[in-house]
């Protein structure tokens, strides 16, 4: 993929979108490329985690310990915690059928941080409203259960 071609897969990514062109310019600079067969694994729950993956092509099965997959595709940022915190991944990754992702070190994104300070307050207020969301699901799921019988 060519420069340009990088930049516009990260201006689809929700939470890359709104931190700059010229923010996005130096990511896709360095950016590095990935390629999954159908089947093939990104990575598995409690591998270490010093990277994000940015989705192109194809999708990605996501498993937690619970067993649920769920399938993200073009324009989807997996494991952007680690982009901030060194981490380890909560579940396993697998490739649906043949996939194309952009790779985001840990090591090039805070440089891009470093170079655009002000990109921390974005992803910060992206951050905390994906949060948010996740918690109200998981208010839900709790609300379900306990009108379980025996909840």
């Amino acid at each position: 993929m060519s420069l340009e071609d990088n930049i516009r897969a990260l201006e689809r990514t929700p939470v890359l979108a709104d931190i700059g062109r010229e923010a996005l310019r130096l990511l896709a600079f360095s950016i590095e490329q990935k390629r999954l067969g159908p089947r093939e694994v990104l990575f598995g729950i409690g591998d270490e985690a010093d990277c994000a993956y940015v989705v192109v092509s194809g999708r990605i099965g996501l498993a937690g310990q619970s067993g649920e997959v769920r399938m993200v595709g073009p324009g989807t940022l997996i494991g952007e915690m680690a982009l901030i915190v060194p981490t380890t991944r909560p579940c396993d990754a697998l490739a649906a059928d043949s996939a194309h992702l952009l790779v985001i070190p840990r090591t090039l994104f805070r440089r891009v941080l470093e170079e655009f300070p002000q990109i921390a307050q974005v992803l910060r207020q992206r951050l905390v409203a994906k949060m948010r969301e996740e918690f109200e699901g998981l208010e839900q799921i709790r609300e379900s259960l306990s009108r379980l019988p025996g909840g």
